[in-house]
């Protein structure tokens, strides 16, 4: 990667706390990633400065249309959710496996939050096992849209 690319790339925070249910919808998750979820090992940091990392178990909720999908992310396996979920072909490799997600089961400390090939969402996961994983990025907010609309047809053409 060139600097110029990648001094597009902004540095975030990334918050490592975990929760312990899949009965939760996608507002609450972002408050327990962030804020008031719990942790297996009050030794370990609850954030981490950096530039890439995997999705939020949240941020798959929000990519699913919640016009159409209102259910709980143990729930997002219905047909209505996964087909109206810009996020679900990417972190399953388009239903091919597994895809880990960033935030772990607050309580054991061998267990990750992932998406499995239906589109549920879930935990049970032994963080062991080689899933798949999606990048996740935030872009610096000084970047433009030079043009297209993001959809496939016109993606969006950034610039510097």
């Amino acid at each position: 990667i060139k600097d110029s690319t990648r001094n597009m790339i902004s540095e975030s925070m990334w918050y490592l706390r975990g929760w312990n249910s899949t009965s939760v919808y996608a507002d609450q998750m972002y408050e327990y990633e962030r804020t008031t979820g719990k942790v297996y090992n009050t030794t370990r940091p609850t954030s981490w400065p950096g530039k890439i990392a995997l999705a939020y178990p949240s941020d798959y909720g929000y990519a699913a249309d919640l016009s159409v999908c209102q259910k709980q992310l143990g729930s997002y396996n219905d047909a209505t959710c996964t087909a109206n979920n810009w996020m679900k072909n990417i972190i399953t490799n388009n239903g091919g496996n597994v895809g880990w997600l960033l935030t772990h089961h607050s309580g054991y400390s061998n267990r990750a939050w992932f998406v499995d090939s239906s589109g549920f969402v879930g935990y049970n996961g032994d963080a062991c096992y080689a899933n798949g994983a999606g990048p996740v990025l935030y872009l610096n907010s000084e970047l433009g849209i030079k043009s297209g609309d993001g959809s496939s047809s016109a993606p969006y053409q950034l610039s510097a």
